[in-house]
């Protein structure tokens, strides 16, 4: 019996049911290497927005009144995207908003809001 020609298959297609597996390994990689360079933006923290009933109660439960406590609020945005756009006052951005000057000693700030 000759097991050359017991076969169905031809050399071509011997040849690439030997080669799938490599091709399967070597594709799986590519896709692998490939998805660790996918560019996602980071998501950005939610920003809080208030609402007037906001404003409106936290200058019930203050001596402030609500045009006031809005005041207060746009401030603080502004004082707090001042240097860096985050929604907290850093110790430079108060220097800044205090002394008119980013940078430098000041024994007040490093005893109010230390580093």
């Amino acid at each position: 019996m000759d097991f050359t020609r017991s076969s169905s298959l031809t050399l071509g297609e011997r040849i690439c049911a030997a080669f799938i597996p490599f091709v399967a390994i070597v594709e799986v990689l590519i896709l692998a290497v490939t998805d660790c360079f996918n560019c996602c933006p980071l998501p950005k923290k939610p920003r809080y927005q208030y609402q007037f009933k906001d404003l409106a109660r936290l200058a019930d439960e203050t001596r402030f009144s609500v045009n006031e406590v809005e005041a207060l609020y746009e401030l603080f945005k502004k004082l707090s995207s001042s240097i860096i756009d985050d929604g907290s006052i850093h110790k430079e951005e108060l220097q800044l908003a205090l002394f008119q000057t980013p940078y430098g000693e000041n024994l007040f700030l490093d005893r109010v809001k230390p580093s």
